[in-house]
């Protein structure tokens, strides 16, 4: 059998020492999340620069005086690839003992000295791990708490850092940072108030030495940012082992959504993911002038196409362009009532735009009014028909007119006509309807004989309405104040990238018109008057959402602060619910009637009692 040292070590990969059904009793490898290699080819003190383990002095006593002193002793020097004499080991051993701060790579020496196979290692090392009370260096000035279990791991809080440090943050050898900032400077009191409140979260719930955090104006060009700092090199390799955060350049090493999330069901992850993103947007994202989208950049195609997917399955409506995601203003209250926002500027940005009547408006339905005999009545927009000037000629000819004749009979230029006839001209719906009622037909059922759309300006438009027609227009909502045009809506649904293509190209097929992204904002425009005044004629629109009351702004203001708050505790939905307890009436009771519980002999005990007995497996 091969024997171990540092480099070779088999639990310095596996995430986890004991995985489990339920998540909640899971184990993560604390050993490969901490351990060091590099102090191994220190040639002088190496567990110098060791992450070492504070509150299992006792234990570890209690565990080397199981075993055989040269025995560790050879274990020590080959592990470490050292030459230490027993009489200085022996004063390490007592040093370490007395200061209650034990190597974890010589606690990993115990449990191979102690014992043979890997698994009896593991639940050694479980019982030390479950001991701890922090992590700290040789001098014992840092401090740090790694979770251990699972389901701490996973604790809503700690998501949402990592989201955080996903966005404007990074990792380097040493230590962490996140930078935020306000382009005017106006703001810069309430970022620095969200990166106070960081570094709160970050004491709170990593155990975090408070000395090891410090906030930082910038200077110069980044004048207007701050940025938080945590020094500590044990947390900042945890969160590269446990939640996949890369060390030095993000990009180059692909970001994307922590492994780990995938340890549980897919209910769970939603859940959490949805605080991952809150911290990702909280640090990353930013806030077009008007708060008209809220958009993420990202060279990571990676986490770009995992923020999409997440984002269709919350039914949250987005927008999306090779490098950048932008969610509209019709989807903050989706957006917030699902993900949310803790930073205090961003958050005041959000709730302020959802206090405004919405810019944007959803289908609603037909503009029946404006239906006549079952087709649209185009006479009650001004739009100009191409390609029916054949048309045109073939029923003024049928009426006997001439170009002369009819120009002085209608009082419309002959140069008019001409144009017309020649197609260099639409021909206004009126006159059409007009020409084909004066050779005693109906315009739009003759129209129909012959053709299901006419062609105006640069579109197609049906001339009654349909199923296909409805199935896209509730996609399609007109802007007047924006150039008159069209916007493609991404609706709330679980549309993936692929289906949303698919419906691009059956609006272009349809209306035979050119669908154009807009590169400020990502959405899908068709920039067209006449099915702007088509779709605003004939249907009818809402407002896609109703202003929030000041009570429900307040409501969302506290729910939303309440994650950064200073008191992290950390509980259950139904642990959340004060209990009270309610006396109806204070009695004393009867002495008479048996005895205080204290005062019960050991005959009563077992004569009224109850004895559980650890009965092995089988039949009763």
């Amino acid at each position: 059998m091969k024997k171990i040292n540092l480099i070779n070590d088999p639990l310095n990969n596996p995430r986890f020492l004991l995985k489990s059904k339920d998540h909640r009793s899971s184990m993560i490898n604390l050993f490969g999340a901490l351990s060091d290699g590099s102090i191994y080819f220190r040639k002088k003190s190496k567990l110098n620069g060791s992450a070492y383990l504070v509150g299992i002095a006792a234990i570890a006593k209690k565990s080397m005086r199981r075993l055989n002193f040269n025995s560790l002793l050879e274990n020590y020097n080959y592990y470490l690839d050292l030459k230490v004499p027993i009489h200085n080991f022996k004063t390490r051993i007592n040093e370490w003992t007395e200061k209650d701060r034990i190597p974890l790579e010589f606690v990993r020496i115990i449990s191979l000295t102690l014992f043979k196979t890997l698994e009896s290692q593991k639940k050694f090392l479980i019982g030390i791990f479950l001991q701890i009370k922090h992590v700290t260096d040789r001098t014992g000035t840092s401090k740090f708490k790694p979770p251990f279990l699972l389901k701490d791991i996973l604790n809503y809080r700690r998501i949402y850092d990592i989201g955080s440090s996903m966005g404007d943050g990074g990792l380097s050898k040493q230590q962490q940072h996140i930078s935020d900032g306000s382009v005017d400077g106006k703001d810069l009191e309430l970022v620095k108030l969200y990166l106070e409140k960081l570094k709160e979260l970050k004491i709170n719930v990593w155990g975090l030495s408070d000395k090891s955090i410090r906030i930082v104006l910038g200077e110069g060009i980044n004048k207007n940012m701050y940025k938080l700092i945590v020094q500590n090199k044990f947390y900042v390799g945890y969160l590269n082992f446990i939640y996949d955060l890369p060390i030095g350049d993000k990009i180059k090493q692909n970001l994307k959504e922590p492994k780990i999330l995938l340890t549980i069901k897919k209910e769970n992850q939603l859940y959490l993911r949805r605080f991952l993103y809150r911290g990702l947007f909280d640090s990353d994202g930013s806030y077009a002038k008007g708060a008209s989208t809220i958009n993420f950049w990202s060279d990571s195609p990676i986490l770009l196409s995992q923020a999409k997917e997440f984002l269709q399955s919350s039914n949250i409506n987005f927008n999306s362009t090779k490098n950048a995601i932008y969610i509209p203003s019709e989807a903050y209250r989706n957006f917030l009532e699902t993900v949310g926002s803790s930073h205090e500027r961003k958050l005041k940005t959000i709730l302020n735009r959802l206090s405004l009547p919405p810019k944007q408006y959803v289908l609603k339905k037909i503009n029946t009014q404006k239906i006549n005999s079952g087709f649209f009545n185009f006479e009650s927009i001004n739009c100009h028909v191409s390609g029916l000037g054949n048309l045109f000629k073939e029923y003024r000819d049928k009426l006997g007119l001439s170009q002369t004749k009819y120009s002085k009979e209608f009082g419309i230029h002959k140069g008019t006509i001409k144009s017309w006839e020649d197609g260099l001209n639409g021909i206004p719906f009126r006159e059409l309807g007009r020409i084909l009622r004066l050779n005693g037909l109906e315009p739009y059922s003759e129209l129909y004989k012959r053709f299901s759309y006419i062609r105006v300006g640069k579109v197609n438009l049906p001339l009654k309405p349909s199923s296909e027609l409805l199935e896209m227009v509730k996609y399609i909502t007109p802007q007047k104040s924006f150039n008159h045009a069209c916007l493609i809506r991404r609706e709330g649904i679980k549309m993936k990238d692929r289906e949303f293509t698919n419906l691009i190209n059956r609006i272009e097929d349809y209306f035979d018109c050119k669908v154009q992204i807009n590169k400020h904002n990502g959405a899908f425009y068709i920039y067209s008057t006449y099915l702007t005044s088509f779709l605003d004629t004939f249907f009818i629109y809402e407002k896609s959402w109703s202003i929030m009351s000041d009570e429900e702004l307040r409501a969302f203001y506290d729910n939303m602060n309440n994650l950064l708050e200073v008191d992290m505790e950390c509980k259950l939905p139904f642990e959340k619910i004060e209990r009270k307890v309610i006396i109806k009436k204070k009695v004393e009771t009867d002495p008479n009637l048996g005895c205080k519980p204290e005062n019960r002999s050991v005959e009563d005990l077992i004569k009224f009692g109850v004895i559980n007995i650890n009965k092995p497996a089988g039949p009763t």
